[in-house]
């Protein structure tokens, strides 16, 4: 259901009588019924004051629909008026949405840094010592590992023990800026 993005191009279309500048915008979402949907948003602007948007929505089953919408240059400072109303009625929720969308940006920083068991398994993998990968439980941390060694900490942090671990796993867990106890 989500809207991507796709494009967004300004085009100046100038010949011996005409001047155009057109804007458009594409994204395409999936809907319930149709599947993959593309809208297309244009706004034309001619030299001679006339002005139009024109929308196009394709879905996947290609019966394409248009609509365009002719305007005239008086019309504009109208239209820059009610998007501003519409703007002003609805900055509370567009505030709203985008705190929520900071928030969850936050929440998702934050738990990238977490280890977890699966992640330290996936290094003594990439280290090239499956074999040696162990869990040993303690009470303020869980030991992973039996030549080499990390702790994982409840916070989700993890180290490698210095001197337990191999060259090769040390050069290892250094790249991915893995502290050392």
């Amino acid at each position: 259901m989500g809207v991507i993005p796709h494009t967004m191009e300004v085009i100046h279309n100038t010949g011996e009588d005409e001047c155009t500048i057109s804007v458009v915008y594409k994204e395409v979402y999936h809907d319930g019924h149709d599947g993959k949907v593309t809208d297309t948003l244009e706004v034309h602007a001619h030299k001679d004051g006339h002005v139009a948007i024109c929308t196009t929505s394709t879905p996947e089953n290609g019966e394409e629909s248009e609509d365009r919408i002719p305007l005239t240059l008086d019309f504009i400072p109208v239209l820059s008026e009610m998007l501003s109303k519409v703007t002003e009625e609805l900055g509370e929720d567009i505030q709203k949405y985008i705190q929520e969308g900071e928030e969850i940006e936050k929440e998702y920083l934050e738990t990238q840094n977490k280890w977890t068991l699966g992640d330290i398994e996936s290094l003594f993998e990439l280290a090239g010592f499956p074999q040696d990968f162990s869990i040993t439980e303690y009470e303020d941390k869980i030991v992973c590992g039996g030549w080499n060694r990390v702790y994982l900490y409840p916070d989700g942090t993890i180290k490698a023990s210095g001197s337990h671990c191999d060259l090769k796993f040390l050069d290892a867990v250094n790249q991915l800026g893995v502290e050392l106890t």
